[in-house]
């Protein structure tokens, strides 16, 4: 799609979330596109103390949406990311 207006709605490196902020995306109809940045190169990993295993920082997702999308995305994001705590 033509998306010459986008700004980021999510940068993280939790896959579950990017799925489930994707899934409301589209029960929105809202547009979206998202890239994934892959660190799996073993020399560019670095490995915090207190890391939990389930925590995969081998691949960074962000998802972006248009700007006309973005303050309804914020506020959906938001109610997602309170229904999670």
């Amino acid at each position: 799609g033509e998306f010459v207006m986008r700004k980021e709605l999510y940068c993280g490196f939790d896959n579950a979330m990017f799925a489930q902020i994707r899934d409301m995306l589209d029960a929105n109809n809202i547009k979206h596109t998202y890239s994934v940045v892959d660190y799996s190169n073993p020399t560019e990993i670095v490995t915090a103390v207190n890391r939990t295993v389930s925590e995969d920082m081998t691949k960074q997702y962000y998802i972006y949406v248009s700007v006309k999308d973005y303050e309804k995305s914020q506020m959906l994001l938001d109610k997602l990311q309170k229904g999670k705590i």
